[in-house]
């Protein structure tokens, strides 16, 4: 047989058709080998969810010191003399959230 006849477009074709179509054979793994897996994926999910929490609390705090800042920027508009009472509130709020953030 002629190589034209066996693989009409070349080699090529019949390589890359091998490589994109190619499933690994599945392997038995040991009671061993498969728990650690499933360990390693928990802690990994345990971790991405861990994280995610701590964002979302972050951003719940940050949230609020802002509507804090500018409700006390309002409020300082219509009694100037209070400012440092407002400044002080912020202060002790946001302390108080580096305290939660830092304690998860």
């Amino acid at each position: 047989m002629k190589q034209a006849n066996i693989y009409p477009n070349g080699y090529e074709d019949a390589i890359t058709e091998n490589l994109t179509n190619y499933t690994p054979t599945p392997r038995n793994l040991s009671w061993m080998a498969r728990y650690e897996a499933n360990t390693m994926l928990e802690r990994a999910m345990l971790d991405s969810g861990r994280d995610k929490l701590s964002a979302q609390l972050a951003k719940g705090s940050m949230e609020n010191i802002g509507m804090l800042a500018m409700t006390a920027d309002q409020l300082a508009s219509m009694n100037p003399d209070a400012i440092n009472c407002y400044r002080a509130i912020i202060a002790m709020y946001t302390k108080n959230a580096l305290t939660r953030l830092e304690r998860w």
